[in-house]
């Protein structure tokens, strides 16, 4: 029997795919600590590009990411960049590309930090997605920390068993 199609993933209702604006709130070189470590799956020590941005769908807020790149597998990201798709500039300049990723959705409350950054209450509780991604031979290459501020967010997940 064939699959009945939920939407159509192009549809002004559906899970298209639109252009994000960003507002860069930090870019910066920072060294790992255990904390981040045990969070992310990072080494302690390991050196780390940090971009904080607020990212807009439609000109309304759409999330606050907090993405680490590890400086020996991205030695360098240019500004510009940061308001585009860094993968596809990684891609591109780097040949590295995402092989597999671990990925953890939860609900958290907004961070002191991200309250300010965002205007939006600390403690409101938002989608958050956490994610590390890794090229090929399982090396780690970026990781981030989401939370997803339009509550009319959906997501659309497709997996494929390899057994």
């Amino acid at each position: 029997m064939a699959r009945t199609p939920i939407g159509s993933l192009t549809s002004p209702w559906g899970f298209n795919h639109q252009k994000l604006t960003s507002r860069v709130v930090t870019f910066d070189r920072m060294i790992a600590d255990r904390a981040m470590a045990n969070e992310f799956g990072c080494e302690d020590g390991d050196e780390l590009y940090r971009i904080i941005r607020y990212r807009y769908r439609k000109n309304q807020p759409y999330i606050l990411e907090y993405a680490y790149y590890e400086r020996n597998e991205v030695p360098f990201l240019p500004v510009d960049v940061l308001h585009e798709s860094i993968l596809e500039f990684i891609k591109t300049e780097y040949d590295v590309t995402v092989d597999s990723s671990d990925q953890y959705v939860g609900i958290e409350p907004l961070s002191p930090e991200a309250a300010s950054i965002t205007g939006f209450p600390q403690g409101d509780r938002y989608i958050t997605l956490y994610q590390s991604h890794y090229r090929k031979n399982n090396v780690l290459f970026n990781f981030s920390k989401t939370y997803y501020l339009d509550r009319g967010t959906r997501f659309y997940f497709h997996a494929i068993n390899q057994s």
